[in-house]
């Protein structure tokens, strides 16, 4: 069963919070600078986030669910409170192209992709929240890297690179040891992992998505992709277009459609579908 969320409209990078009752994405309305919603999704109801003349997207809330950040075209990355009280605080200025991916606590850090004007091009690198300290490179190669996620435990690092061509989704352990392994086999883009780290899933540029059983241990082990289920979303040139739910039982997709809006789905029952 799948149901919409929300009225048409031109949404990118969606994500739920952690109790799954809201989600935050970046929406425009017939403009060119885009700003952060939320909507509760029991309630239907939305709510403007952002109120800045420059485009911010690529929204994240913090493991508590207290705080919403986010990407901004002027002022690197920024923070406030999820209710929208409080004053914006600053978490990195830098103008270089820099997509927020993961907020971490214990410690606090942020997980990102940039380029920042190197030979290697997008590289992934782990933002330190306190102290004042840069950002550290955790994935530096001579090709894309981009699109990390790290799993609940903090012991595996999932992401997709350009090394033989076309992307694939990688894993290794974190922090890096030298062992890696590739997860998809056709190409594969936005990995995101199930709440306990048992299931990982990706999308396919011909918009296909599919499941990997993981199973994490001293060393990584991990099954074939089961694919799931067609996914029209864009695949390339965003964040994510879809976010799994804690369980991996339902999924938020920023779906395309043949209009020029298209709203989020989520897919209530994909299991019944799928052929075991």
């Amino acid at each position: 069963m799948v149901g919409a969320v929300g009225p048409p409209g031109e949404y990118v990078a969606p994500e739920l919070s952690p109790d799954g009752s809201k989600a935050a994405f970046m929406r425009r309305d017939q403009q060119s600078a885009g700003d952060i919603w939320t909507i509760d999704l029991a309630e239907q109801t939305l709510s403007r986030f952002t109120f800045d003349p420059a485009s911010e997207g690529f929204p994240l809330w913090s493991p508590d669910g207290r705080t919403i950040a986010y990407g901004s075209t002027q002022d690197g990355i920024l923070a406030k409170n999820a209710d929208g009280s409080g004053a914006v605080k600053h978490l990195f200025a830098t103008p270089s192209g820099l997509i927020p991916t993961q907020l971490l606590a214990n410690p606090d850090r942020l997980l990102f992709f940039a380029d920042f004007g190197r030979p290697t091009g997008f590289d992934i690198y782990v933002l330190p929240l306190e102290g004042g300290e840069k950002p550290i490179p955790v994935v530096q190669t001579p090709i894309t890297d981009v699109e990390p996620q790290l799993s609940a435990d903090g012991r595996w690092l999932a992401y997709a690179s350009a090394e033989i061509g076309t992307y694939d989704v990688f894993v290794q352990p974190y922090p890096v040891t030298g062992a890696r392994w590739q997860i998809s086999t056709g190409g594969g883009r936005q990995p995101r992992w199930r709440a306990d780290g048992r299931e990982l899933f990706f999308v396919t540029n011909d918009r296909k998505f599919y499941a990997v059983d993981m199973r994490p241990g001293a060393s990584l082990e991990f099954g074939a992709p089961r694919f799931l289920f067609d996914m029209p979303s864009n695949t390339i040139s965003v964040r994510n277009s879809y976010v799994p739910t804690r369980d991996g039982q339902r999924f938020l997709v920023n779906r395309l459609l043949d209009t020029v809006t298209p709203p989020i789905y989520v897919d209530l029952n994909w299991a019944a579908s799928v052929k075991r």
